[in-house]
């Protein structure tokens, strides 16, 4: 019946499916391959695992992918730790060759299997780029976690003499702290002068190496940059390697980027007048920022763990225009009350909110929060709260550590405070169709979800906790024995393919997770309710994750989903903004994620 309608209007039905769908799509017939291959060729990731970062098998690539593909996106997988092969290039054994190139029969063996492994990387990589046409690219990402080749993005690049002048977007991930960028003392050298017409910029873990390019790409398309993601990861061990660590004033510094991009008093204001998407984690706020976006026009904002966040929000607030935000992302960073003050003066300045994710420093009157979401923001369909404090134990092993707030600050011993939640409950005025929340599966998490068992909207419940709170206290959702030996991905798949042995799942799970599941899929849970997500999906370990899916033909009236059944990943790819919103820790093995 599809291949019976006119070529434009089949169009815009396969925009609409996923690469897998589109996958089985093109297999029916001749007619649907070739109606449906631009689309599924427009967008190619070639996924690097590690231990074999540097083979890229470029003769897997049909001739179609090379003719039609716009966009080519290097990434590495998300299970993958993070290293870059200069790493391996001093000394290391780890990846040898009887372990790696004897595995795939590479075509391109002989030419580059003596090469530094870095070497190899580079010229793989520039194979495959080569045989895209002079400025086909409109969009490209190097997401490895390495250092970026100067033969791809040096100023001899095949992407900066190939493919600039029509680039509409270009993100990158790159290591930290690489000891091959500081060969020589100049490093390895990256251009992106020539990238004039960029609508879409992001850049994950640049070293003070960067800072000059990163510099030069964003004044040379101020103008008319739409879309910018900046995420130094680890700010104060940036600041260390430069020689700045112990100084608390941020302004002027190597990785202030007021100071990166030259502004002052004569800078045009807004720097970023068509900014429209702005994302900042771990960039220091220093006032000469405060007039770089029009946050009139912004659609999304994002500020994770940035000092200087509270005077930032303060002069958001202070500004008497409407904010039309779809989407908000804010985690605190060292001054927690001034800046949970911040948050609460802000809501009602935002208008359309569709998306709103906090991670805060608590204990803070949560219930007051939610009632002044609720009051402002009815359009609300996706909501993640999480709480964190300081261990304030003095016998404590991780005293004056951050962990989760499991009862979300909410005192349901006093029952002044239980029967408000019963009768005022803020989620009795929202239709959320995501919820994610730092709370344990019991009482408190069923009275916060009682308004969802007459509504039909919620599709999605999140129960957030961190992997370091898995290990230094006690795993919410998995059993120890199977946390401590891979999670799920350590159970053995049945006879029926990618389907886990659901006795054994459930055995796995700790008996509150489990009741808890059984209520929310049964007859008197939430009716609508399709995924439970348990974990930490900030984190790239599928070890620390569990998802169950309402399926009725379990008698559970719920499935624990394989961590490599084709369903995990459509869950991840509906769900994944708001499974990996609010990553609350840090670290070299997820900067990548």
């Amino acid at each position: 019946m599809l291949t019976t309608l006119p070529p434009e209007i089949f169009s815009i039905i396969i925009e609409q499916l996923s690469k897998h769908d589109l996958k089985s799509l093109s297999a029916v017939s001749r007619h649907t391959r070739s109606l449906s291959a631009k689309t599924l060729w427009r967008s190619v990731v070639l996924r690097l695992v590690e231990g074999k970062m540097h083979c890229i098998q470029t003769a897997s690539l049909p001739e179609q992918c090379y003719q039609l593909s716009t966009e080519l996106h290097f990434r590495s997988y998300p299970e993958s730790s993070v290293d870059c092969p200069h790493i391996y290039d001093e000394g290391s054994s780890i990846w040898g060759d009887d372990d790696i190139d004897d595995e795939i029969d590479f075509e391109d063996d002989d030419e580059y299997r003596d090469l530094p492994y870095f070497d190899r990387i580079a010229q793989r990589a520039r194979l495959v780029l080569s045989r895209f046409a002079d400025d086909q690219l409109r969009s490209f990402s190097w997401d490895l976690g390495t250092c970026i080749p100067p033969e791809i993005l040096g100023s001899n690049g095949i992407v900066t003499l190939r493919q600039s002048r029509n680039l509409r977007s270009l993100h990158l991930i790159t290591h930290p702290d690489c000891s091959g960028q500081w060969e020589d003392g100049d490093g390895i050298e990256i251009d992106l002068s020539s990238f004039r017409q960029l609508r879409s910029l992001g850049w994950k873990a640049p070293n003070a190496k960067n800072l000059e390019a990163l510099s030069v790409a964003l004044r040379s398309n101020s103008m008319h940059l739409q879309e910018f993601d900046l995420n130094l990861v680890d700010l104060e061990a940036a600041r260390d390697m430069v020689g700045e660590s112990g100084d608390d004033d941020y302004e002027g510094g190597s990785y202030d980027l007021g100071a990166i991009l030259g502004m002052d008093e004569r800078s045009p204001r807004p720097y970023f007048p068509e900014i429209r998407v702005l994302s900042l984690t771990q960039v220091p706020i220093t006032p000469s920022m405060m007039a770089m976006a029009d946050f009139s026009t912004l659609t999304s904002f994002t500020l994770r763990r940035c000092p200087g966040s509270a005077e930032f929000l303060g002069h958001i607030a202070e500004q008497t225009i409407t904010i039309n935000l779809q989407r908000l992302e804010f985690q605190s960073w060292e001054n927690p009350l001034v800046e949970s003050s911040r948050i609460r003066e802000l809501i009602p300045t935002f208008a359309g909110l569709e998306e709103l994710f906090i991670l805060e420093h608590g204990p803070e009157d949560t219930i007051d929060l939610w009632d002044h979401i609720a009051t402002n923001h009815a359009t609300l369909r996706k909501f993640v709260y999480h709480q964190i404090t300081s261990d304030l134990d003095e016998d404590s092993s991780y005293f004056e550590e951050f962990h989760d707030v499991q009862d979300l600050a909410i005192p349901l011993s006093i029952s002044k405070v239980k029967k408000n939640l019963i009768k005022h409950n803020p989620f009795s005025r929202l239709d959320l169709k995501c919820l994610g929340l730092s709370c344990a599966p019991g009482k408190l998490l069923k009275l916060i979800l009682r308004p969802f068992r007459t509504k039909n909207s919620l599709q999605l419940l999140h129960l957030r906790q961190t992997r370091r709170d898995m290990y230094r206290y006690e795993c919410l959702g998995l059993r120890k024995r199977l946390l401590d030996n891979g999670g799920l991905m350590s159970l053995d798949c049945s006879l029926k393919g990618d389907m886990m042995d659901q006795a054994e799942a459930l055995r796995g799970l700790r008996s509150r997770f489990r009741q808890f599941l059984e209520w929310a899929f049964g007859l008197n849970g939430l009716p609508s309710l399709q995924v439970v997500a348990f974990g930490d999906f900030a984190m790239s370990d599928a070890q620390y994750t569990v998802i169950a899916c309402r399926d009725t033909n379990e008698s559970t009236n719920f499935q624990i989903i394989s961590p490599s059944h084709p369903k995990m990943r459509t869950i991840l790819s509906e769900y994944g903004d708001v499974l990996r919103a609010c990553p609350s820790e840090s670290s070299s093995r997820t900067w990548h994620a």
